[in-house]
């Protein structure tokens, strides 16, 4: 049994395997260095991290379904009553115990993947319709000039 700090509601044990704390370092160095080439107009390494970033993303994906058990996606999924309830503790100051992450912290991963994975498809995207290359090039046909603009500007 893990002793609980019951000032803070969590486990004082770090329950992720490996894969998951390399994903999450990965992550930041890759953001980092995507926000700076993409900001600074470095092209070839921007896409090249790019890619990178989509065998990071595809690997952690797989690793939900096959990894640990701290790693499977399920462990993330909780009820809008549950985000709710563990919220409503929160601003009431009764903390509640998790192993992994709380129902709150959880939704925030998962809206964070979701929003990463919409900025790289727009990022594929623009490659293809820009550029005329890459893994969305054959996708470009069925976009009009306004849409490959607002594609390339909300990326």
């Amino acid at each position: 049994m893990h002793k609980i700090d019951k000032s803070i509601g969590v486990y004082l044990k770090n329950s992720v395997d490996i894969v998951v704390r390399i994903f999450h370092w990965f992550l930041v160095l890759l953001f980092v260095a995507l926000f700076i080439t993409g900001d600074n107009h470095y092209e070839v390494p921007h896409i090249l991290l790019g890619y990178l970033l989509v065998s990071l993303i595809i690997s952690r994906a797989a690793w939900g379904f096959i990894g640990s058990y701290n790693a499977l996606w399920g462990r993330y999924l909780y009820t809008p009553k549950a985000i709710f309830g563990y919220l409503s503790k929160l601003i009431q100051n009764k903390p509640v115990a998790f192993e992994v992450h709380n129902p709150a912290g959880s939704t925030m991963i998962l809206v964070m993947l979701l929003t990463l994975i919409l900025i790289v498809v727009s990022g594929l995207l623009t490659q293809g319709l820009f550029e005329l290359d890459g893994a969305f090039y054959p996708l470009t046909k069925y976009f009009s000039d306004a849409q490959a603009l607002l594609i390339r500007d909300s990326h």
